[in-house]
């Protein structure tokens, strides 16, 4: 049965099928998880481990060592870095992409329980797999005028928190800041000496006196009653009236050595939110969570809570990724749809035919939706990457359309009746029509086997594009020709010479007549193109570079160190200056101010910390992002001295640190010396600063400020009847206190208790040296007399990475491109003499734009062989592949231009868009040549040559050729506009195409039937 008639008897069922499977995607649409980016499944593992306040040195030795050699083992390991600072180390293992997390995971875990036991007493681990939900999704932050940080922080804690955890697709609620209660026992040294009591029997009899227990049961009247014993304070009173020891018939109690208050926790962060302080809630998602719905019920869910806020309780969004995610998902909406407009306009303005417009006009929403069903089947969501690839695909899902209605319209114009006319079309390009969808298609295939986070985010993209181009295939040859049969209506005009309008023929004979003379002169033409491709040649090693393509987010995170050592108090006193510049500036519409603490997984000091802003709506500021971020860093650096910081926009922070490469700049130096390594860092810091573009330079080196050691004498510890860890144990209760134990309030309120031995903090060395430590019997002796009390210059990180000591130099870059930036780097540090031993690597951004580099060629050469192979088997011969790739290879060159006019780089991007170049240009090529075979076999035409036949066949395929040509371009030219977060990250692809196929219309109707004619040879 032959295509047409099967369309004819079965178009009822057809169209109710395909009815069907659309209203199958409307549903999609409204039950896919919605996310700004694709499901990120990031090989790496983060562990954290903590040891006291031992030195780095020791940490590395006993704790770091030990635990690489662990994870060195596990299967699939790639690379493994750690930082080492005192008391803590933090472990990434980097494994090869494709790899099993969940699994992997366990066989960590298994590795750090074995060698855990290895490990020093006291040693805390803790494993985390890196997923882009382990970060925010929203931030909000609650401040008030009325209420205080501690009602705040309980509202947060035990109202906000359990509301909003509950919902649906939310993973973890985590709050920041405010005040926790608890209660303080402040003891008086004078008053433990007189009773001859030490610290340590009032912390043991405040933990007994704070205990519930089962004693045992007995059986009554046919019931069994369990026997609790039940001691619990309930407050302040309870606590201070606990009984520490009888003397004399007299008991002593904890309100006799002291007095018991309500306190709040140590403060060692402190946060803000627009100047004032406050309590920041951050919302965390499940992995398949959707995050416009997350955000509409958290918004729903405050609203219902409104009432029960504390008084003049102001809650403000600093941070709302949903809104990114509408707006990115809108602008490629909107450029999808301004793309389906104007492929309408030039149908018209070509066939003059509204009806073969709406033909078209039908095929490609119901593309669209059925592409969209077909996702959600797979589970993938509705993210950045997936629409963008409908808005680029919306070209390529009109041109089977368009090429469809054409040559059935075409067939209507020369007089057929119009089942006649729909057989003869389907007969003519139905087969070419297969092979020209095929050669686009498996361009993109071998691109869902990217691996890395190129892989990543455009798999899901090439993923998408193929299942559009294999559903627009199937309607284009069954739903178009049926929809054509019952709505184009034409008058016979009976000559194929007027069928196609004056203004065609015209172009059409201005065509033939170039086209013959480019086949007379056939090695003139080749050799005219020659220095015209080499000097597109010359442009290409000119261009620019990048990694990913760039994107305004509509905030950043701004990263700050002080001096080591900088207090708390002073560094919230200088950020208060750069708040100021921050409420200065018209395009920030909130902030968040964190120190001591920081959004990522890594290592923070009260002298660090970072500030998220949230600008304001695109369409509400004159400045983008990166205009903003450098304003801001030239008045931060004139403003307020002393302050090192770093700008980089939120999702690029965080798909920097889940890939470990955060920085674009990142210089590696690696020796066996840490003191040497270390020594070298600022001189290499120094030269990469001095490049132009680099900004936000840090030499790598972090220390955590000046410190003061104890070492207790040994002998005279054990003369007073002391330890060195009891004295440790003294000095912590007197600087920081011992939390004994909690109480339970209101059910579920745990409150702490923490006992100090001091009425109040030292403030100075002398009052540390003259700490009054009180032995087991009762009496109380300076500190100094049972230590050494010195103050030392503090500790340094430690990095390592492959197992080996290593200092890593980074920044970032403004104003120029990532591939110039580090060609300049190289320059400046070949002049740099290393010690024997020790070496540089590159890394950052760069490594990744590299390796993603290596990929897309080896791609363009699987893609290449793919198309030949199917053209191949299309023709049969060699000839017509050859001619088309020459084609496709010299309308790259359109690529080059594109870029260069845009001032676009070579990016992970304009990549991918010349790799679709080598498709699209050959899909076109095919029905040139397809149809000039079946001229060939025309009786009427046998008397013609085959440059005659490749002009007329070429006159023929002009009007389709221009028409998918125009569509594609104006369907793509929103994108290329980059209006939006959306269609920003696929603006260099869609340059890229848009240059390509530009040029395509020159080569594809003149360069290949050249090409053809010179390898077929005249035919006789």
């Amino acid at each position: 049965m032959r295509l047409a008639q099967f369309l004819t008897r079965y178009a009822r069922a057809l169209l109710f099928l395909t009815m069907i499977a659309c209203l199958f995607g409307v549903f999609s649409i409204r039950t896919v998880p919605t996310a700004i980016f694709p499901q990120l499944d990031i090989p790496r593992i983060k562990i954290m481990a903590d040891y006291g306040d031992m030195p780095p040195g020791r940490v590395t030795v006993e704790v770091t060592k030990p635990l690489e050699q662990a994870l060195s083992s596990v299967p699939q390991i790639r690379r493994i870095r750690s930082v080492t600072s005192r008391g803590s180390a933090e472990l990434t293992a980097d494994f090869q992409w494709g790899t099993p997390m969940l699994q992997t995971l366990n066989l960590a875990n298994t590795n750090l329980a074995e060698v855990r036991a290895t490990l020093p007493a006291g040693v805390v681990l803790r494993t985390q797999l890196m997923r882009p939900t382990v970060f925010p999704i929203l931030g909000l932050s609650l401040t008030s005028a009325q209420s205080d940080l501690s009602a705040l922080h309980d509202y947060a804690n035990y109202t906000l928190r359990p509301e909003l955890t509950k919902l649906e697709g939310v993973s973890e609620v985590r709050l920041v800041g405010g005040h926790a209660r608890e209660y303080a026992v402040r003891l008086d040294p004078s008053r433990l000496r007189a009773h001859g009591l030490s610290v340590t029997q009032v912390e043991e009899s405040i933990k007994a006196s704070n205990t519930v227990s089962a004693v045992g049961q007995f059986d009554e009247r046919y019931h069994r009653f369990a026997v609790l014993s039940v001691n619990q304070a309930s407050g302040p009173e309870g606590i201070a009236g606990v009984v520490v020891a009888a003397k004399n018939q007299t008991a002593i109690t904890v309100g006799d050595l002291g007095t018991v208050t309500r306190s709040f926790t140590p403060e060692n962060v402190a946060v803000t939110a627009a100047g004032t302080e406050a309590v920041l809630v951050n919302v965390l998602r499940q992995p398949d969570g959707n995050t416009m719905s997350i955000a509409r019920d958290v918004r729903a869910t405050l609203a219902r809570l409104k009432g029960s806020l504390p008084a003049g309780t102001k809650v403000e969004y600093f941070y709302d990724q949903a809104d990114l995610v509408q707006e990115a998902v809108s602008s490629v909406g909107e450029a999808i749809l301004i793309g389906g407009a104007l492929a309408a306009f030039v149908l018209i303005l070509f066939l003059g035919n509204f009806r073969s417009a709406a033909v078209v006009l039908t095929v490609i929403p119901a593309s669209l939706l059925i592409t969209l069903g077909l996702l959600s089947l797979l589970g993938q969501t509705i993210n950045i990457m997936t629409m963008g690839a409908l808005a680029v695909a919306l070209g390529l899902v009109v041109d089977d359309a368009i090429v469809v209605v054409e040559n059935i319209y075409r067939h209507l114009q020369d007089g057929l009746p119009t089942q006649e006319a729909v057989t003869q079309a389907l007969k003519e390009i139905g087969p070419a029509m297969v092979a020209s969808s095929l050669s686009t298609i498996v361009t993109f295939i071998p691109l869902t086997l990217l691996s890395g986070i190129t892989g990543q985010f455009f798999g899901p993209l090439a993923l998408t594009i193929v299942l559009t181009l294999t559903v627009s295939l199937l309607l284009a040859i069954t739903i178009a020709p049926i929809l054509a049969a019952h709505w184009l209506r034409t008058s016979s005009t009976g000559g194929s010479k007027e069928s196609q309008g004056k203004l065609m023929q015209l172009v059409g004979n201005l065509y033939g007549r170039v086209l013959t003379t480019v086949l007379h002169n056939k090695t003139a033409f080749f050799f005219l193109l020659v220095p015209v491709l080499f000097g597109v040649y010359v442009l290409f090693t000119r261009l620019e570079t990048g990694f990913m393509p760039a994107m305004d987010e509509g905030g950043f995170v701004l990263d700050y160190k002080m001096p080591p050592g900088t207090s708390l108090a002073e560094t919230s006193r200088v950020c208060r200056q750069i708040e100021t510049r921050l409420l200065e500036t018209p395009e920030v519409q909130a902030y968040s101010r964190r120190s001591g603490a920081a959004l990522g997984f890594h290592l923070t000091y009260p002298h660090d910390g970072d500030f998220l802003v949230r600008l304001k709506p695109r369409a509400q500021r004159k400045r983008g992002v990166d205009a903003v971020m450098d304003d801001l860093r030239d008045k931060i650096h004139e403003e307020v001295p002393g302050i090192e910081i770093e700008f980089i926009q939120i999702l690029k922070d965080l798909i920097g640190d889940l890939a470990g490469a955060p920085e674009p700049v990142e210089v590696r130096i690696y020796g066996d010396d840490i003191k040497k390594l270390q020594a070298l860092a600022p001189e290499v810091g120094k030269r990469v600063s001095s490049v132009k573009g680099v900004v936000d330079e840090f030499d790598g080196i972090t220390k955590s400020g000046p410190e003061i050691e104890l070492k207790v004498d040994k002998a005279k510890a054990a003369a007073m009847g002391m330890t060195p860890e009891s004295v440790s144990a003294a000095v912590n209760t007197a600087l920081y206190g011992d939390v004994v134990t909690t109480l339970i309030q209101n059910g579920e309120r745990q409150v702490p208790v923490r006992v100090w031995s001091q009425a109040g903090r030292q403030r100075s060395l002398s009052d540390l040296q003259e700490l009054l430590v009180v032995t087991p019997s009762g009496d109380s002796v300076p500190l100094v007399t049972l230590a050494s009390v010195e103050r030392t210059v503090g500790s340094t990180e430690t990095e390592r990475q492959g197992l080996r000591p290593m200092v890593a130099v980074t920044a970032q870059i403004s104003g120029r491109d990532l591939g110039s930036v580090i060609e300049d780097v190289k320059i400046q540090l070949k002049k740099l003499n290393l010690p024997p031993g020790y070496i540089i690597e590159y890394g950052g951004l760069y490594e990744s734009q590299q390796e993603s580099f290596k990929q897309l060629l080896l791609i363009l050469g699987i893609v290449i062989l793919l198309v030949f192979l199917v053209m191949l088997f299309y023709f049969r011969s060699f000839e017509e592949p050859t001619a088309l790739f020459g084609a496709a290879i010299a309308s790259l060159s359109g690529v080059v231009l594109a870029l260069t006019i845009t001032h676009t780089p070579l990016n992970i991007g304009s990549i991918t868009g010349a790799i679709m170049i080598i498709g699209i240009v050959t899909e076109n090529g095919i029905f040139l040549f397809d149809y000039t075979r079946q001229l060939a076999l025309r009786e009427s035409l046998a008397a013609l040559s085959l440059d005659e036949l490749l002009v007329y066949a070429g006159k023929v395929r002009l009007r389709p050729k221009l028409m998918t040509i125009l569509t594609a371009i104006l369907t793509l030219f929103p994108l290329a506009l980059g209006i939006g977060a959306g269609a920003e990250l696929q603006r260099p692809l869609a340059i890229a195409v848009i240059g390509g196929l530009s040029m395509s219309t020159l080569f594809t109707l003149i360069l290949a039937p050249a090409l053809y004619s010179a390898l077929k040879g005249k035919r006789g």
